[in-house]
């Protein structure tokens, strides 16, 4: 990993620019935490490095999941004490996409799973949400969601149905996943386009998770997103439709049974010309469940998700496409 250059070049007004900090916090911060620790000119202006802009953009992300300002810096502080440099791991990591992940970077995101779900089976709160912290400080969210909250909800769901776990582990583990990504959510910066987005469960399906990792990451990405949580009946659906008016409509089911209420669900958006896409694990083991929906499947896993919704909404004729669909599962 490339070190990140410490040479001061820029000004106050470009380190405002590129973190969208305010000139009295970051005075604050310098003062107070001493990060970041800029030069000075001759004349006893301020000068920043690359390193000072990414340090302080790492802050900052620290405080969106929830962390109060001094223990990121404490967390800074304690990862560079022990040989690591979370603010270059971070850089090398955020991607819209999913990266490449190197051979140790994804070792240490498999022991930082395996220790999440250790704790969660032992019922440990505090050690479970250390390691989301350290977790979230080291890489993007969008990976820790991935490859810990929702690799190690699989791995815990394993273990019960082997009989190595139980219901409850199962779902104080969940819990613990929820709390944190609805933390996340909230800590979101304030939509910055305007294709209103609307995700929800149908009628019966109590399964959240997915579709709330789906409006997490569409919120990172500046996107509005009306969140309706499980177990919404078509008809309150329809009426969420008619007030919010959104671009596209996202379904999430997890069970047969409940791809069906998609269903109900997806054609009685279609008869009023909205768009739909879905997503949920019954239609990768069920593949031939989906020519029968009339929206868009977002495949497998959320970075597919994510990459189709993007080209979605990038179509500027996304009814007309969505159909052609409709008709083709209507014959």
């Amino acid at each position: 990993m490339a070190e990140l250059d410490s040479t001061p070049l820029y000004n106050m007004s470009v380190i405002l620019r590129e973190t969208g900090l305010k000139a009295d916090t970051l005075r604050a911060w310098e003062r107070r935490f001493g990060v970041p620790n800029p030069s000075r000119t001759a004349g006893g202006h301020r000068q920043y490095s690359k390193k000072d802009i990414a340090t302080v953009q790492w802050l900052l992300t620290r405080q969106q999941e929830g962390m109060r300002i001094s223990k990121a810096v404490q967390l800074l502080g304690h990862l560079q004490d022990q040989g690591q440099d979370p603010v270059a791991e971070m850089l090398a990591s955020k991607q819209d996409v999913q990266p490449v992940i190197h051979l140790g970077a994804a070792n240490q995101l498999d022991d930082l799973r395996d220790a999440w779900v250790a704790a969660c089976l032992q019922f440990d709160e505090s050690s479970a949400e250390q390691v989301l912290t350290q977790a979230f400080a080291l890489f993007p969210v969008e990976i820790i969601c991935a490859r810990v909250l929702q690799a190690g909800l699989a791995q815990i769901d394993e273990l019960w149905h082997q009989g190595d776990g139980s219901a409850p582990q199962a779902r104080y583990a969940l819990a613990l996943a929820l709390r944190r990504v609805h933390c996340l959510i909230a800590a979101a910066a304030p939509p910055t386009r305007s294709e209103n987005i609307l995700v929800a469960c149908p009628s019966h399906e109590q399964h959240t998770f997915t579709p709330l990792l789906l409006t997490l990451l569409l919120r990172r990405r500046g996107l509005p997103v009306t969140y309706l949580g499980a177990d919404v009946p078509t008809e309150q659906l329809i009426e969420a439709m008619s007030l919010i008016n959104p671009r596209l409509t996202i379904f999430s089911a997890q069970q047969l049974s409940t791809a069906a209420t998609l269903l109900e669900a997806a054609r009685a958006f279609a008869e009023r010309d909205k768009a739909v896409a879905f997503s949920g694990s019954v239609f990768a083991q069920h593949p031939q469940i989906r020519e029968r929906i009339p929206g868009h499947y977002l495949g497998p896993n959320l970075t597919t998700a994510i990459e189709t919704i993007a080209g979605l909404l990038q179509t500027p004729l996304l009814f007309d496409n969505f159909t052609q669909m409709r008709r083709r599962a209507d014959s």
